[in-house]
């Protein structure tokens, strides 16, 4: 025999095993699959009718088919597999911290010849049933028969947290099935036993995990790490290195084979302008301690109405409180725990801390949360896990209850067991039939409600045909000005997520688990804090109320966004009909954005309005906006500012309250800081106007404010503040930087204007009225010097066209005690000065005051008021 023939034979022979085994699997294993699809059918019934055209859930269900939709054009090669260019474009967004990963996505990706709508409901099915499958895998490794396996697979698919996520539409909790796989692979590679190769395998597993839900991976790698230390303490002295040995090397593969998605979505998560961490939320979600031992209407169609208003006087039940043990498994894990077997007791051990961590940060009881004559909170270890680095994002406490149900199910089939080892074998199948028939009387859930998918405009099919990438707006932002999750923007940009998966344009926003706050470049338009009204009455440009609608189309067409579309109402529309908020808000924007626009597109559906993209940064109207903040709110404070020019502009805030976290107040101060980083503070007076200076780029930036106390009292961290008057003063005069000694800065407040060219020298001068602000940045110490410069021109009352030969001026630095300088034209008018580190702020007034050119002379045509003129200043030092 050649070597070729000897290798041939051994793949032949490789092959063949390898088939055998595929059957002899099938032919075990191919009932029970089949047990699980009926019974996951049967619990999402009617679902499988209208398959392609209905599924189960509401908004929340269209992010995930959102989701299906771009892991299958990541597998095209159309988008990155853990980015988005797409949703919040065109900055984009990390999927890294999204709730569901790429994995269920790749499953279904045959589903996609009938629509998104079956491979979301495909999405479903797969994720029930698997779920118990991998269960009854991983009760069969662990040496229980078909009957007793199949009966924990159901117990796991069965379990209420488990259920209420179908009409939750949380399709990362609707696939629990990979976190028994990967404890029974890791369970494997733990015992010395089996082959080495399960060490091999099951970091791949929990690769498998990470790619599906990171919630998931967390709660298995804690429930890792307590079987790790349950194997190691109980092994035997002739084991003990072994297991030892094994626990290490598996975690080191582990770390290495996740290491790099682990630190890229670490590093994605410190994004601050991504709402990562949430666990100040779990006391929001945390359950009653009742509601683990009575069933919920929801997922317990039978029992649960039973209980309905028992329940509801104490808790407020919802999907992430559905934490309800069965007592048939209650009953059923204590005979389980009888055994007097330590491998499977460990099992018992395993539930209980999880079941613990499922309560929440602190303890409570039939409403109460506060115990003893002192009434003071018990806390839960929950309430420190949460406080490690790196598990800040946990907020709902009822979802350790998905590892729980492990050890759960593990426990009831083992009292199963032990139930039916007491009667004859011919017992034992209609036992536990019957236990199984009670099990599923106590958990089956209600019906399942099911929505069709919005019709799809026309114009976004035509979009479709344009292989160019741009942007599209979508109107409304939000159905109605309530504070509610079905019209929270970011929920409702589900539905333009549907309309995205056919024209495959940016869209404004999106919904995902861990989104921008605030949003990252249309802050002060979208957002669920902006007034309903164009203007803020207390924020003010030059004086009056500033529109954040003013350069709307400017920052559209900057952004990339060639169509504003305009989403009619409907009657099958929820939250949104003729009439409603949305549409006069909308209609309200379209205005404001396209005063002499009408639409390209007008049908039932939609209007759609194009972005005209030949504006440039001198179309730009200076105004100013908050950013995700009402009058009322906290540090910091950030606003959108336009201008048409880069220029010093400055900013007049007038503060009436302040809250802070303790009742001690002594000094609070504001910094403010420039898009171009050079912030400039002060001491905060209430009742009392500061003005401080802004260095504007031109085109929109956002500035913002922050405050903090001072050093005496460090215990105060957040304060509340009430703006009640905001007034942006900007000239429209480019600022002209000098960086002289020591990098001293001059810029243009108040009061300029551009500079003109007076003749042919090219010499620039400046026309100001009176008063004027002249602001000098000194980065370094406080310093004496001499500011300098030539006087062009100067008004005299007394004259015939307004001008005269000399005047005086009042000049105040820093609003010390003012300093008074005759002026000559064509000579140099010096000032003294003590500049202070950082900003500093001179105003000069001329005593004669301003006037009018037109009012000289009709012909002229210049109404602006003028005082003086000054060419550029330059500093000296003393």
């Amino acid at each position: 025999m050649t070597p070729h023939q000897f290798i041939m034979r051994g793949n032949y022979q490789s092959m063949r095993q390898f088939a055998e085994t595929i059957k002899s699997f099938g032919k075990e294993h191919s009932p029970v699959l089949i047990w699980y699809v009926l019974l996951s059918v049967l619990i999402t019934w009617p679902m499988v009718y209208g398959f392609a055209e209905k599924f189960v859930g509401g908004q929340e269900a269209q992010q995930n088919i959102w989701s299906l939709w771009h892991a299958k054009e990541a597998v095209l090669g159309q988008e990155s597999l853990f980015h988005t260019s797409l949703l919040y474009s065109p900055l984009g967004i990390t999927l890294l911290t999204s709730s569901l990963g790429p994995l269920i996505g790749i499953l279904v990706l045959p589903f996609w010849l009938w629509g998104p709508v079956a491979a979301y409901n495909a999405a479903v099915l797969i994720g029930v049933s698997f779920t118990g499958f991998f269960m009854y895998l991983f009760a069969r490794s662990l040496g229980l028969n078909r009957s007793t396996a199949l009966f924990a697979g159901t117990v796991f698919l069965m379990a209420p947290i488990h259920l209420a996520a179908i009409p939750a539409a949380h399709l990362d909790r609707i696939f629990l099935g990979l976190i028994p796989l990967t404890l029974l692979a890791l369970n494997k590679a733990l015992t010395p036993e089996y082959n080495k190769k399960w060490i091999i395998a099951t970091p791949f597993f929990f690769l498998l995990l990470l790619l599906h839900s990171g919630v998931q991976f967390i709660f298995t790698s804690i429930g890792a790490a307590f079987l790790a230390i349950a194997s190691i303490t109980t092994a035997t002295n002739s084991q003990y290195q072994k297991v030892l040995k094994r626990s290490a090397v598996t975690g080191i593969l582990t770390l290495i084979v996740v290491g790099g998605i682990l630190f890229a979505t670490w590093d994605a998560s410190r994004n601050f302008n991504i709402d990562v961490n949430k666990n100040h939320e779990s006391v929001n979600f945390q359950p009653d301690a009742i509601q683990f031992v009575v069933p919920h209407k929801q997922t317990g169609r039978f029992l649960g109405t039973v209980f309905f208003e028992f329940l509801s006087s104490y808790a407020s039940p919802s999907h992430e409180t559905a934490v309800y043990i069965a007592w048939t498994t209650i009953f059923l894990t204590f005979m389980g725990y009888k055994n007097r077997n330590k491998s499977i007791r460990k099992w018992f051990w395993f539930a209980f801390f999880f079941v613990i961590l499922s309560f929440g940060p602190t303890l409570t009881i039939l409403g109460k949360t506060n115990f003893s004559k002192f009434e003071i909170p018990i806390l839960m270890p929950y309430a420190f896990l949460v406080s490690l680095p790196g598990l800040e994002f946990l907020r709902t406490p009822g979802r350790f209850m998905f590892v729980a149900y492990v050890g759960i199910s593990i426990l009831s089939a083992f009292g199963l067991k032990r139930l039916t080892d007491n009667f004859k074998q011919i017992w034992h199948l209609p036992i536990t039939i019957l236990v199984m028939a009670v099990l599923l009387l106590e958990t089956w859930p209600s019906t399942f409600s099911r929505l069709p998918l919005r019709p799809i405009p026309n114009f976004y099919r035509e979009l479709a045909k344009d292989t160019e990438q741009y942007n599209v707006f979508d109107l409304p932002i939000k159905p109605d000005s309530t504070h509610r999750y079905s019209t929270w923007y970011v929920s409702y940009s589900t539905y333009y997520q549907m309309y995205q998966m056919v024209h495959k344009k940016g869209i404004a926003s999106g919904y995902l688990a861990r989104v921008y706050v605030p949003h990252p470049i249309f802050g002060h338009i979208i957002s669920e804090k902006v007034p309903d009204s164009p203007t803020y009455e207390n924020i003010l440009i030059n004086g009056n109320p500033a529109n954040r609608y003013e350069n709307m189309e400017y920052e559209l067409a900057a952004n990339d966004y060639r169509y504003v579309v305009f989403h009619k109402p409907q009657d099958s529309y929820t939250n949104y009909h003729e009439g409603s908020w949305g549409e006069l808000n909308s209609l309200q924007f379209i205005d404001e954005t396209f005063p002499l626009g009408s639409p390209i597109v007008d049908d039932n559906l939609v209007a759609v309005y194009e972005v005209s993209q030949s504006l440039n940064k001198t179309d730009i109207i200076p105004s100013i906006a908050l950013i995700n903040a009402n009058k009322w709110t906290s540090s910091p404070i950030s606003f959108s500012i336009a201008s048409p020019v880069p220029q010093i502009a400055e900013l007049d805030i007038l503060m009436k309250n302040i809250n802070t976290e303790t009742d001690v107040f002594r000094k609070l101060y504001i910094t403010l800081e420039s898009a171009n980083g050079i912030s400039v503070n002060s001491e905060i007076k209430v009742d009392h106007t500061i003005t401080l200076p802004l260095l504007l780029n031109a085109g929109i930036q956002t500035v913002t404010l922050n405050f903090e106390g001072n050093d005496s009292d460090p215990s105060e961290k957040s304060y509340g503040v009430s703006l009640d008057r905001v007034n942006l003063r900007t000239s429209n005069v480019p600022y002209t930087s000098y960086f002289l000694q020591n990098g001293i800065q001059i810029g243009y407040g108040s009061g300029w204007y551009k500079p003109e060219n007076w003749d042919d020298s090219g010499m620039q001068w400046y026309w100001a009225m009176s008063p004027s602000s002249l602001w000098i940045h000194n980065p370094e110490g406080d310093k004496k010097a001499q500011l300098e410069t030539l006087l062009g021109a100067v008004h005299s009352p007394s004259s015939v066209d307004g001008l005269g030969h000399e005047g005086v001026f009042t000049i105040t630095v820093n609003n010390s005690d003012p300093k008074y300088l005759s002026g000559q034209l064509g000579h140099p008018l010096i000032v003294d000065l003590d500049l202070n580190s950082g900003w500093n702020e001179i105003v000069f007034e001329l005593e004669a005051g301003n006037f009018r050119p037109i009012d000289m002379n009709s012909d002229n045509g210049d109404a602006r008021q003028l005082g003086f003129a000054m060419k550029e200043f330059a500093i000296s030092f003393k």
